[in-house]
């Protein structure tokens, strides 16, 4: 199962990430800065480059996963992405993020 992480890079995002990545999760993460995120999460996390704000580049991070996560950024996704978002949504709470699949 592949989960998109949007955010990965900031404090809770590598809290979800290690928690996928230690639960057996494939990671794909949507950054601005692949070089960054590379350093910060390691060769263990699939990277897509683009912003948030471009429905393109969140269309290409959301091809092919089964779910996708949104620490801290929720409240921040454009009208225009929330569609293509909305079939894959699961956010985090209270130590268990994401169905048992």
């Amino acid at each position: 199962m592949t989960v998109l992480v949007i955010g990965a890079t900031g404090t809770i995002g590598r809290e979800v990430v290690s928690h996928l990545l230690t639960s057996g999760r494939e990671v794909r993460a949507l950054t601005r800065d692949a070089a960054r995120a590379r350093h910060v999460l390691g060769d263990g996390v699939e990277l897509v480059e683009g912003d948030l704000t471009s429905p393109a580049a969140l269309a290409d991070a959301l091809n092919g996963i089964e779910g996708s996560s949104s620490p801290r950024a929720a409240t921040r996704i454009p009208r225009a992405s929330t569609t293509a978002l909305r079939k894959h949504w699961w956010m985090p709470s209270r130590g268990r993020a994401f169905p048992s699949h």
